[in-house]
C-alpha cells in the first residue's frame, strides 16, 4: 500500500493548523520537504522512497498549494515538477525569489527541453534531475543540498554572532570615558573614537590618517613618542604614562573651563600579526587607552595644598613650616649665617569673639595674617600656629637688629 501524505495531513507532521504560528527556522529539527508534483503515483513514490530517512514530508499537487505552504511554513529543500496544472515549477521559484523565502530547490522533471532546465538554474534551483532518476541519484542530490544548506546556516549564523560582537565592542569603545585608539607603524591613528571630541574637541574621523604628534604637547614629546610607539607587549607594556595632549576646545562655548592642553595617563601596547605559519609575528601597529586625568590632578593638588595650608588665612600651617624650617637651618649651617623664629599672637583676641562673634573673630585673623606677610621680606615664611598664634621664621640674617 502506497504512503500519500497532502496537506490535509499537516498536524501528522507536526505543524500547525489551529493558528498557531510555526518555528520561523528548521535548523536544529528534522529537515523539511516539501514534494509538489501533480502525478499522485509520484508523490506516492517519493514518499515511500524518502520515509525512513527522518524527514518530515509534505506534499502538493499544484503550484497554488506550493505557493500557499511556503508562505505558511518553513522548508528546507523543495523538490519540484515544472508541470504541474495551474501554473509552472518556474512559477514557484519566481514566487519564492520574490518573498525571499528561505528554501533550496531541486527541479524534478520530464521534460526533456533544455529550456526548462536552464531557467530552473537560473532562479536559483540547486540541481537539475530528469526524470526517470535512479535511487542514489536522488538521495545524492537531496543529501548534498541538505549539507550545503547546513553549511550555509552555519556560515550565515557566525557571520551574525560576529556582527553582533562587532557591533556589542563598537558600542563599548564609542561610549567608554576613555579615548581608544589605535596607530599603524608609522604612528599615524587608523582608529580612535568619538571620546577625542568630547574631551579634546577633534574630529575622530579628521585624526585618522595623520600623526599622532598632532595631539602632542610640544614639551612632552619625547615622552609621549615612546608611548605612542609602542611594540611591547604583555607586563612590559607602557602603563600609566602621563603628559599632556592639545584641546581645541578654545572657542567652544559649552566648556566651562577652557584649556590649550589636557593631562592625560595612557596605557599602550604592541599589535602583531602572524607572518605565513611560523612563530615569526610582524608589528603593524600600537593599541592604546587614554584617559583624563585633569580633574583627578587638580582635585589632588588642591587636597595636597590643604594638608599643608591653614584653610582660614590661606597660610602654611605648621606641618609646612617645620619642614621649611629644618631646611632653612640646613642651609643656615652649610652657609654659615643665623636665622630667627618669632612667635606672636594677638592680645585680647577672645574679647573680640566674646563681644562681635566668630565671623568677626576669622576676619581679624584673616587681616592680621595680611598685615604680617606684608611686613616681611620675600623669603621668610609666616605660618599659623593655631587659633591667634602666629610663627614667623627668617633666615639669611647678620645680627639680631635685623630680626
Amino acid at each position: 500500500a502506497m504512503s500519500l501524505r497532502s496537506a490535509s495531513d499537516s498536524v501528522a507532521l507536526g505543524f500547525a493548523v489551529n493558528g498557531d504560528s510555526p518555528p520561523t527556522s528548521t535548523v536544529g529539527n528534522p529537515p523539511r520537504l516539501l514534494l509538489v508534483d501533480d502525478d499522485p503515483m509520484v508523490l506516492g513514490s517519493l514518499c515511500e522512497l524518502l520515509d525512513d530517512f527522518g524527514y518530515v514530508l509534505v506534499t502538493a499537487r499544484c503550484a497554488a498549494e506550493a505557493i500557499d505552504l511556503l508562505d505558511k511554513y518553513p522548508f528546507d529543500l523543495a523538490l519540484l515538477d515544472l508541470q504541474l496544472p495551474d501554473h509552472t515549477g518556474h512559477a514557484i521559484m519566481d514566487h519564492i525569489n520574490t518573498q525571499r523565502i528561505d528554501v533550496t530547490v531541486v527541479v524534478l522533471s520530464g521534460v526533456a527541453e533544455t529550456e526548462g532546465a536552464v531557467g530552473a538554474l537560473k532562479r536559483g534551483a540547486y540541481d537539475y534531475l530528469r526524470k526517470p532518476y535512479g535511487r542514489r541519484e536522488l538521495f545524492k542530490t537531496i543529501e548534498n543540498a541538505l549539507q550545503q544548506r547546513r553549511l550555509e546556516n552555519e556560515n550565515r549564523s557566525v557571520a551574525w554572532r560576529l556582527e553582533c560582537s562587532e557591533k556589542r565592542y563598537r558600542h563599548l569603545v564609542e561610549n567608554l570615558p576613555d579615548i581608544v585608539f589605535m596607530l599603524n607603524q608609522d604612528g599615524q591613528f587608523t582608529f580612535i573614537n568619538n571620546r577625542a571630541r568630547m574631551l579634546l574637541g577633534f574630529d575622530p574621523r579628521e585624526l585618522v590618517g595623520k600623526h599622532f604628534s598632532v595631539l602632542v604637547h610640544p614639551e612632552d614629546f619625547d615622552r609621549a613618542q615612546h608611548v605612542f610607539n609602542e611594540r611591547r607587549v604583555g607586563e612590559r607594556t607602557s602603563s600609566n604614562v602621563e603628559f599632556r595632549l592639545k584641546s581645541n576646545h578654545r572657542n567652544d562655548r559649552e566648556r566651562v573651563v577652557e584649556n590649550t592642553s589636557l593631562d592625560i595617563s595612557i596605557n599602550s601596547m604592541g599589535m602583531y600579526s602572524l607572518v605565513g605559519t611560523g612563530p615569526e609575528q610582524a608589528f603593524f601597529g600600537t593599541y592604546g587607552v587614554a584617559r583624563d586625568i585633569t580633574e583627578c590632578k587638580r582635585v589632588g593638588e588642591i587636597v595636597s595644598y590643604q594638608a599643608y595650608h591653614d584653610t582660614l588665612t590661606d597660610l602654611p600651617n605648621r606641618l609646612l613650616f617645620k619642614d621649611r624650617l629644618g631646611l632653612a637651618l640646613i642651609q643656615a649651617k652649610r652657609n654659615g649665617t643665623e636665622l630667627a623664629v618669632m612667635f606672636l599672637d594677638l592680645d585680647r583676641f577672645k574679647w573680640v569673639n566674646d563681644t562681635l562673634g566668630h565671623i568677626k573673630g576669622d576676619d581679624l585673623l584673616q587681616q592680621a595674617a595680611r598685615r604680617l606677610e606684608q611686613g616681611l621680606r620675600r623669603g621668610d615664611t609666616l605660618a599659623r600656629y593655631g587659633g591667634d598664634e602666629f610663627i614667623v621664621f627668617l633666615p639669611a640674617l647678620r645680627n639680631r637688629h635685623d630680626v
